[in-house]
């Protein structure tokens, strides 16, 4: 991170992710923030961040919500309910009513992925998060771009998305 950058509401993002009731959601949320903290140093921009973590973890809490569609997505075969098209419309949404910044290049990223599990959760995850963002109408607006790019990041761990998702317990890496 640079001194520039702003990250605010950690504490309360990570107290929503340990209030979260499914505990396997919970430990979803919680990894996704931790993946957040990890990745944003990686994050090369020329204007400084402003991470909103509570933001982002109901955004996690909402696209993790149904472990049964997220435990299909991480699975090879299965595609998300949301296509190019309703993600596009989605975003464009979000955007026009100031919730989100940057939704072209969140699209653009999210479509320049391999086809797979992983762009499958990423379509699935961006959609949910700009109807949630677009819903909430909050200021400043998240840059979806860089949003993007940090789900993408928890969803390349796609075995403990799996096995989360699916209510199993990680084994511990030695």
């Amino acid at each position: 991170m640079n001194e520039t950058d702003i990250i605010v509401h950690g504490q309360e993002a990570f107290q929503h992710a340990e209030a979260i009731a499914d505990r396997f959601t919970g430990h979803l949320v919680h990894q996704g923030l931790i993946d957040l903290l990890g990745t944003s140093s990686l994050l090369h921009t020329d204007f400084p961040l402003y991470l909103d973590l509570l933001k982002y973890a109901r955004c996690l809490e909402a696209i993790y919500a149904d472990r049964t569609r997220i435990a299909a997505l991480a699975s090879c075969g299965a595609q998300s309910p949301i296509g190019p098209g309703e993600l596009r419309s989605r975003i464009e949404a979000a955007e026009a009513l100031g919730a989100i910044k940057r939704g072209a290049e969140a699209f653009a990223h999210c479509e320049s992925l391999p086809e797979g599990p992983v762009r499958e959760l990423e379509r699935f995850g961006l959609g949910v998060s700009a109807e949630l963002l677009g819903a909430a109408m909050s200021t400043p607006p998240v840059d979806f771009a860089v949003h993007a790019r940090m789900l993408e990041c928890s969803f390349r761990k796609i075995e403990l998305v799996k096995l989360l998702a699916e209510g199993k317990e990680p084994t511990p890496f030695i």
